[in-house]
């Protein structure tokens, strides 16, 4: 019984909340936002209804049938079959159904389809374009995290060596080996990097509830919401050419396929308006009957309902012809304001190249930055380190003082945190690069 005891007490205080704990990686974040986003929702409900429009442009080229049936009952005086006035009650009903086809109208049935097309097309690559920012907004939320992370680590490593100096320092003070002035400094220094220590927790907790708002996680579940991050890996070997980057990736991107999408469809929308000044011509038919209690036989009785129906069959096909003549200048102007639209459709889609093009070669050029910055950082780094060696030697022997010491103890925990940033700037960067090679890499 004692030792079936000691299994659950380990299982309820040392196995479940581990299993609380879920590691979060920037893959998975991204996913789970697209999966729950707001906005992206309403990305992917915009690509629904235009797929509903397009649907109906299809429908639009078939005729139209309608069907209409009426009855009621007459009282007082009416004209039987022999003009004659009776005075009487009787009940008529009467039932048409007709259909039309409209047989030529400018092409603009056949252009609707077509600029509907072209509408849910750049509808579709709308959304893709959100999930890239998304994806990118994510990335970018998750790094902040991974940074802030880091500088608690860096913090949390400075106050362990704080304190040890401090002990180290306190106990030359007892000998008469060290000033307490000293020892005042020190503390000081270390009580100001529990500041820092605490101030980056506050800021990673920050950063979590940005990141949990973008991804509509719930903060209840915020307990275990644990990150994945690494040290990233600065890579010699990518050194990508922006030009050839560049026409890799307008190839294949949302945006400006999107811009071209809506270039397309303003085009087919100067074909429907200049359709609009034409001829439109259309087939009508229909056929009717109706029954009346006052249709009477030579028998003297009611004509039967199926004999009324054929006796009182009436068919009808007929064509009509419509020609706009004037409409106060009205479809001119729009005809002219669509030529406009599709004007600012090409330029859109020339300014979206334009800014691509310099995005990718301003991207290219600051991971090469990045990269040279990464290294001479890691140098700068080393050198930090061995000049903190010598002058906690210095300051041991009384060489220097102790505002000297922790002058290039401060040294050494910015290079820390700026080869910190530098890789995870670097990082992102190189996501962006191998997103312009078409990898998009939280699939």
């Amino acid at each position: 019984m004692n030792k079936l005891i000691i299994h659950m007490f380990y299982i309820l205080f040392f196995v479940l909340p581990a299993k609380a704990q879920e590691t979060w990686t920037v893959n998975r974040c991204i996913r789970y936002a697209l999966e729950n986003n707001t906005a992206h929702r309403n990305y992917q409900l915009n690509v629904k209804r235009e797929k509903l429009t397009a649907a109906q442009s299809k429908f639009d080229l078939l005729p139209s049938v309608s069907a209409s049936s009426g009855g009621g009952m007459s009282y007082g005086k009416s004209v039987d079959q022999n003009n004659d006035y009776t005075n009487t009650e009787h009940f008529s009903a009467s039932g048409r159904i007709g259909a039309n086809l409209v047989l030529f109208e400018g092409f603009s049935r056949l252009n609707r389809m077509a600029y509907a097309r072209f509408r849910l097309r750049a509808a579709e690559l709308d959304r893709i374009n959100h999930e890239d920012d998304l994806a990118f907004a994510i990335l970018e939320s998750y790094y902040d995290i991974v940074f802030y992370t880091g500088m608690v680590q860096i913090a949390k490593d400075q106050i362990e060596i704080s304190n040890y100096n401090l002990k180290k320092t306190q106990a030359q003070v007892e000998i008469g080996l060290q000033a307490k002035s000293d020892l005042l400094q020190m503390q000081a220094s270390l009580e100001k990097e529990r500041l820092e220590f605490l101030l980056a927790q506050n800021r990673v907790e920050e950063l979590k509830y940005n990141l949990w708002e973008k991804m509509n996680y719930k903060i209840e579940q915020g307990n275990g919401f644990e990150i994945n991050h690494h040290t990233p890996n600065v890579n010699e070997n990518i050194d990508p050419v922006s030009d050839s980057l560049f026409f890799e990736f307008a190839v294949v991107s949302p945006l400006l396929k999107k811009s071209e999408a809506d270039r397309l469809a303003a085009e087919k929308n100067v074909a429907i308006t200049k359709g609009q000044n034409l001829p439109s011509l259309s087939l009508n038919a229909s056929m009717g009957s109706g029954y009346y209690e006052t249709d009477i036989g030579n028998t003297g009785n009611i004509v039967p309902l199926k004999d009324q129906i054929d006796k009182n069959m009436s068919k009808y096909i007929g064509a009509s012809l419509s020609i706009p003549i004037f409409g106060r200048n009205q479809q001119r102007t729009k005809v002219k304001q669509a030529i406009i639209n599709k004007e600012q459709a090409q330029n859109n889609y020339d300014r979206q190249k334009q800014q691509l093009y310099y995005e990718v070669a301003n991207n290219t050029r600051e991971l090469r930055a990045l990269r040279a910055k990464c290294n001479q950082i890691q140098k700068k780094l080393t050198a930090n380190e061995m000049a903190y060696e010598v002058a906690l030697k210095k300051y041991a022997e009384g060489l220097i003082n102790i505002i000297e010491l922790l002058t290039v103890k401060e040294q050494l925990a910015d290079s820390k945190s700026e080869l910190l940033l530098a890789g995870i700037q670097y990082e992102i960067k190189s996501r962006m690069i191998d997103f312009y090679k078409g990898e998009r890499f939280w699939k």
